[in-house]
């Protein structure tokens, strides 16, 4: 009895190691799956943050190279305009501004806004002088004759859709390019010009001009007239 008793506590005592043997091992592997598997999620975790960090590099450096790209062609672009001034100053027509003599009985224009001031024949007035335009018409009349804008192509666009015909035409006017296209009203017929004075191969303002009226120098003098050229022989620039 007492072996039988013997040999029952021998296997309780080795199911108890063993139990507990096992319960140790098994308490090492959970603690070492717990730590490859949190390894496993910081090696996920600086896998996408050096993917997000090459990603964000990559865009860097496309936008740099956009960035650049853009600066070459701003600079084709102004050397073209450059080159463009060049050819026109070659064939550009000297315009040079009347004595103040033959300018008697003429008005003076004087925009700061847009730098310019010109002369007039008697009986012409400005209708509009601000940051935005300077118009002339005459003084008993509603429609402008002259006009001087900032400089945009939808300007351009909108006075050149009036003209029925044109020609280039270039002058140098007290030191500036002045250039563009001479040609007709479309309802009037009259001899008419969009002109854009240059700075630095950019077109920086817009000249729309008409024939000028008619006028007297004063009320017993007889009819004159005028032409384009003879206006803009008296411009001059802000220095």
């Amino acid at each position: 009895m007492k072996k039988i008793w013997s040999v029952l506590l021998s296997i309780l005592l080795g199911a108890l190691v063993v139990g507990i043997g096992t319960g140790y091992f098994l308490y090492l592997a959970n603690k070492d799956r717990q730590t490859l598997a949190a390894e496993a999620n910081r090696a996920k975790l600086e896998a996408r943050e050096a993917m997000q960090a090459s990603q964000q590099a990559i865009e860097e450096a496309n936008s740099k190279l956009q960035a650049a790209n853009e600066q070459v062609l701003k600079a084709e672009q102004a050397l073209k305009a450059l080159k463009n001034q060049q050819a026109l100053l070659k064939d550009a027509e000297p315009l040079i501004k009347p004595s103040n003599k033959n300018l008697e009985g003429w008005t003076s224009h004087i925009s700061t806004s847009h730098g310019v001031s010109l002369f007039t024949p008697p009986g012409n007035t400005a209708k509009v002088n601000n940051d935005i335009e300077l118009s002339i018409k005459k003084e008993d009349g509603e429609s402008p004759w002259l006009k001087i804008n900032n400089y945009s192509s939808a300007l351009e666009k909108d006075y050149t859709a009036t003209m029925s015909s044109s020609t280039e035409v270039a002058y140098f006017i007290d030191g500036k390019l002045v250039a563009g296209i001479s040609g007709n009203d479309k309802e009037t017929q009259n001899k008419t010009a969009l002109l854009k004075i240059y700075e630095n191969g950019t077109s920086t303002k817009i000249f729309w001009i008409k024939t000028p009226p008619k006028f007297k120098l004063n009320t017993w003098s007889r009819e004159q007239t005028s032409s384009i050229e003879n206006i803009l022989r008296t411009i001059e620039f802000e220095k």
